[in-house]
């Protein structure tokens, strides 16, 4: 290879890199300027209790969600990359190996919380009315690790705009649900 060659090969990666860059940027903007709207909208109809009672379903979903994933999404995304150049078996194996891991894992997360709802409602919390949103949480936690499962495996691929695309598409979907959710 000459220095030409070198050269241009550095600007390509670069305008690849600041090119994914740029796509991921606008996707986190557009995805914090809902989610302000959405705590704004949830501070005016929740007030201190309910805002109380979300912080509570929000740690829990944070935790379920944390031991559901079992880290894959994250060792995905490098082995996932590492494999797409030296051994594309390699990479369809742990595809599809770490898609039943992680099913199998978050089916049994989700179904610990859900029969563990009225316990933790009425004897840890002392709020029965809690036992629902527990309930929704343990099917938001099976939804929400599953696709985290998916964004590991696009970034591996190294799908830069097709992550940005779907982290807008996720905010602007979810904003409805969210509002319909908190008002109802």
């Amino acid at each position: 290879m000459d220095e030409t060659s070198d050269i241009n090969m550095v600007n390509t990666h670069i305008e690849r890199m600041l090119s994914g860059s740029l796509f991921i940027l606008v996707a986190m903007i557009i995805s914090k300027i809902f989610a302000i709207f959405v705590s704004i909208i949830r501070a005016r109809y929740l007030g201190p209790d309910g805002l109380g009672e979300l912080s509570i379903i929000l740690y829990l979903q944070s935790l379920g969600g944390l031991i559901a994933a079992f880290g894959i999404p994250m060792a995905l995304t490098k082995y996932i990359s590492q494999y797409n150049v030296s051994d594309k078996n390699k990479q369809y194996s742990l595809m599809i190996s770490s898609t039943i891991v992680i099913s199998i894992i978050t089916i049994i997360t989700s179904s610990i919380l859900w029969i563990l709802a009225p316990y933790m409602s009425v004897n840890i919390y002392k709020d029965p009315k809690l036992e629902f949103l527990f309930k929704i949480n343990s099917i938001e936690i099976l939804i929400a690790t599953i696709l985290a499962h998916g964004m590991g495996l696009l970034q591996g691929l190294q799908k830069i705009s097709l992550l940005a695309k779907i982290n807008i598409f996720n905010a602007v979907i979810l904003f409805p649900f969210t509002i319909l959710f908190i008002i109802w």
